[in-house]
């Protein structure tokens, strides 16, 4: 699985695609109000249970951590954004 990232001013939409599986829910778009992402303000990392997105605007930095695929209990139909929120 990969994830794509794409940011257009105030916006980030993160994409991830599968090349042997059909996701549900699978892009995430995130607004950001009243300020602009950075150029170069997004970056992925991977551990092994955790993916964290970091994003810097011009005013702050947002840190977001999704469970790693392969701790998900079931990832049949489903994708990484489509996990509820809060830790598990």
């Amino acid at each position: 699985m990969t994830i794509s990232r794409r940011t257009c001013d105030d916006i980030l939409e993160l994409s991830e695609h599968s090349l042997n599986k059909n996701l549900i829910d699978s892009v995430l778009k995130i607004q950001f109000k009243n300020t602009l992402i950075l150029p170069s303000g997004v970056s992925i990392h991977e551990t092994a249970d955790r993916i964290y997105v970091l994003v810097t605007t011009l005013v702050s930095a947002h840190r977001f951590a999704f469970t790693h695929p392969n701790k998900l209990v079931s990832l049949v139909f489903g994708s990484l954004f489509g996990e509820p929120v809060g830790d598990q």
